[in-house]
Formats: C-alpha cells, sequence, structure tokens
C-alpha cells in the first residue's frame, strides 16, 4: 500500500516538474516573441525601406534588402539601403534569394540592427 501511495506522489512529482519546465519554456518563447515585436516594429523608424515577415522562430522573409554580406549556418548579414540586419541562428539556409526578396529558414535565436551602420 505504501509503494502505491509513493508510486503516485512521485508520479505527480514528475508531472509538476514537467509542468513547470513547460510553462519555462514558453515564458522564454514568449520573450522572444517579445523582442522579436519590438524588433520588427521598429523597422520602419532604423531602415527605412525594408520589411522582415516571420513565421514563428524558424523562418523570415525580408524584402528589399540590398545584399548579402555575409552568409554562414549561424548567421545571415544583409545590407539594406541605410541598415544592416543580421540574423543569427542554427542551421540558417536561404530558401531562396531574389533581387528584392529572400527567405531565411533555421532556428532563428536572435535579429539585430547595428546602429550607426550606413547602406553602400
Amino acid at each position: 500500500m505504501k509503494r502505491r501511495k509513493a508510486g503516485k506522489e512521485r508520479k505527480k512529482e514528475l508531472y509538476e516538474l514537467v509542468k513547470s519546465e513547460k510553462k519555462l519554456q514558453r515564458r522564454e518563447y514568449m520573450s522572444f516573441l517579445e523582442r522579436i515585436s519590438e524588433a520588427s516594429s521598429m523597422t520602419a523608424d532604423i531602415s527605412g525601406d525594408f520589411c522582415i515577415t516571420l513565421a514563428g522562430q524558424n523562418c523570415m522573409v525580408v524584402r528589399n534588402y540590398r545584399s548579402i554580406s555575409e552568409y554562414t549556418v549561424s548567421k545571415i548579414r544583409l545590407k539594406t539601403s541605410h541598415n544592416e540586419l543580421i540574423v543569427e541562428g542554427a542551421a540558417l539556409q536561404l530558401e531562396y534569394s531574389m533581387e528584392e526578396e529572400l527567405k531565411i529558414r533555421g532556428k532563428i535565436t536572435r535579429i539585430e540592427f547595428p546602429s550607426g551602420t550606413e547602406g553602400a
């Protein structure tokens, strides 16, 4: 009888542990989304004419960029008419790249608009 009760208590502890871990992951993901939201709302003020569209944490479309200045699996640096856009993450790849639009796939962990940069 004590074993059964101990087993139930252990299951409850494990359930609570998993539940709290999921809450933490959700909180971290929401924090990531908030940072992305802030960054994307600043694009009109900072960059002038380029536009980014995010689909979750694994897909990003950039419109009206000028050129790709760096491309690795962990970092993609783009030049825009007035700034730079740096995308960092893991397993990043360009799904397509056209004259005015490109699509980035992979686990996007950071988007940065370095201050004080000028487009060429």
